[in-house]
């Protein structure tokens, strides 16, 4: 079997320089680039968790006591011992080893669910994933040699990430599915003006707002400098996405702030929320007059602290704030979302 895609792409590595900073080893893989992000939607059908697990016949098979999956998750400083000489037994129990984030550069190949993962335990035995000497990643086969399952993932993330990244996958699937309706997607950055590059882009919030107040001299001041970094400790900015479709006669641009991201314990598992913004949809008078209008966002946004409804009276034509709530009815995250923003200013028609 050959692989789906052969050629270059671009990857993110850590290691060290030697040689005086000349040459670098790269010692561990921690991000990519999707070969050719604006390919085919790809489609995952995925099988029943049972049904992959379901154990083999043969003179090795068992009757084992049956009963739900037992797991428990590893963190970066717990002590696993892995094996690549040993299978897992049926019905031993699964660790979760989770690795760091697996970071993608520039957007992602649009990926659509047909079936969702099939909820609860998986019916093997009720053996204790603690009691357990060693792992292995391998598929399972016989019994008795204490060897458990080990699953090992990362979650993958974007650079911009969540929402934002939802928001413009959802936009390149609309266009795929809506040719006749939607020509074209691309983002908008005061730096670069407009692109369709594979590495999406945009535009960082400042920390100061220059400005001049009467006869008085041009001052600085800062406005929600701590709101302004997406991580203050890192020093990482908070970006600004602005998307473009053009929806047949209309030009639409949607408006997005990068969300801070906490972590919190739910039912003993980490869960992963985003501040929550409201979008911006908006038809410009006339096209020429978004970068004047995008500088003066990135300053009154920074005031505001992203709130929404407060700015958009400053935009110079149509526009409107939009919520962001999920539905079970979408193909990709953030599509009926989309659509709602669109029917905001008028385009209609777009299907799912």
């Amino acid at each position: 079997m050959t692989p789906w895609f052969t050629g270059k792409t671009k990857i993110r590595v850590q290691g060290i320089w030697f040689n005086n900073r000349k040459s670098f080893l790269a010692l561990r893989i921690v991000g990519h680039a999707h070969p050719d992000p604006y390919g085919p939607v790809i489609n995952i059908d995925r099988l029943d968790r049972a049904e992959v697990n379901e154990a083999e016949s043969g003179e090795d098979d068992q009757s084992s006591e049956i009963g739900m999956s037992q797991k428990r998750k590893i963190g970066p400083g717990d002590e696993l011992k892995l094996t690549g000489e040993e299978a897992p037994d049926h019905g031993a129990g699964t660790v979760e080893i989770v690795d760091d984030d697996f970071l993608t550069i520039g957007p992602a190949r649009i990926v659509r669910v047909l079936r969702g993962e099939e909820q609860g335990g998986v019916k093997v035995s009720g053996k204790s994933s603690q009691a357990l000497s060693n792992y292995s990643s391998d598929k399972r086969r016989g019994y008795g040699k204490g060897t458990g399952y080990g699953s090992i993932h990362a979650k993958e993330v974007s650079e911009l990430g969540g929402t934002l990244s939802d928001m413009w996958k959802a936009a390149l699937y609309l266009k795929k599915i809506n040719p006749g309706s939607i020509s074209s997607v691309r983002f908008f950055t005061l730096k670069e003006g407009y692109g369709d590059s594979p590495e999406l882009k945009g535009t960082p919030f400042t920390a100061a707002v220059s400005f001049k107040q009467g006869d008085d001299p041009l001052e600085t001041r800062h406005f929600g400098h701590s709101w302004n970094f997406i991580d203050r400790k890192n020093n990482k900015r908070r970006g600004c996405l602005v998307i473009h479709l053009q929806c047949r006669d209309k030009s639409v641009h949607i408006v997005e702030i990068q969300r801070r991201k906490s972590a919190r314990i739910v039912g003993g598992k980490e869960r992963f929320k985003e501040e929550n913004f409201r979008g911006l949809v908006m038809v410009l008078a006339h096209d020429d007059l978004l970068s004047d209008w995008l500088s003066t966002f990135i300053s009154e946004a920074s005031q505001k602290k992203g709130v929404i409804s407060d700015l958009i009276s400053s935009v110079p034509g149509e526009a409107d704030a939009f919520n962001h709530n999920d539905s079970n009815s979408d193909n990709v995250p953030c599509e009926g979302v989309l659509i709602n923003a669109l029917k905001k200013v008028g385009v209609t028609g777009i299907s799912r």
